[in-house]
Parts: structure tokens; C-alpha cells; sequence
């Protein structure tokens, strides 16, 4: 082999050997700019909800960060309606994962008000479907 083809060849060996570990570590690290995901536990979930609609918020502000963070198009929702109903809660799904072969989670959290509408508290709760 000539050194240039020589350079040319270790050069991609290196490139494609390191390429995946750098993606991987990104996404990782980055979290793909998701707020939470599903291998993340109940309390760190509840814990990055509250960072970002701590007790308190308005429900306006809540619906604003739901729409923002979570409804990207890719099938995460609220649920079921955006109107104030009786038990004063907004529920939303805010992550979706895989749950082994066949079979994906739903990780849904309510944000509970009070009766002037701020945030008292959220419940995560998570859910099973496939064939």
C-alpha cells in the first residue's frame, strides 16, 4: 500500500470507530432535548416536571409548558380536553418508550390544582399496550 492510501484507510477506520460512541454519548447527554424520558424514574420525572411548573403555576402556564415540551408532532398529547373540569387536573403524556419486545410504556403525568388553579401537586403514572 502507498502511504497516501495508507493514511486515507486509517484515517476512516478511526472516523468510524469513534462516529457511533459520539452519537450515542449526544444523545445520552443531550436527551434529545426531551425533558424526561422513560427510563428516567418516577421522582426524577416529577422532580424536571416541577422545575419547569413548579407548585404554584397558573394552569395557563402549565398548558404553555405542555405544548411546548410535549406535543412535537411525533404522537405525545394532553389529554383528554384542555377545558377546566371538575377534578381540576390537566393530564398529559410526557414520555414514551419501549417496555421489551412487542410491548411500549406511557408515561403520563396530571398536574393537580387548587381552587384559585395552581399547581398543588403532580402524580406520574405509567401504562403498558401492545398485542
Amino acid at each position: 500500500m502507498t502511504p497516501i492510501l495508507r493514511f486515507k484507510l486509517s484515517k476512516l477506520l478511526a472516523v468510524t470507530t469513534f462516529m457511533p460512541v459520539i452519537i450515542a454519548a449526544a444523545f445520552y447527554l443531550g436527551g434529545c432535548n426531551q425533558v424526561v424520558h422513560s427510563g428516567q424514574s418516577d421522582q426524577l420525572i416529577r422532580r424536571r416536571l416541577l422545575t419547569g411548573t413548579p407548585r404554584g403555576t397558573s394552569a395557563k402556564d402549565v398548558l404553555a409548558f405542555i405544548a411546548k415540551n410535549f406535543n412535537d408532532g411525533a404522537g405525545s398529547q394532553v389529554l383528554p380536553s384542555l377545558a377546566p373540569n371538575e377534578q381540576r387536573t390537566i393530564e398529559a403524556v410526557v414520555a414514551r418508550g419501549s417496555a421489551g419486545y412487542m410491548l411500549a410504556e406511557l408515561v403520563t403525568a396530571t398536574w393537580h390544582f387548587d381552587d384559585q388553579d395552581r399547581v398543588t401537586y403532580i402524580l406520574i403514572s405509567r401504562s403498558h399496550y401492545g398485542p
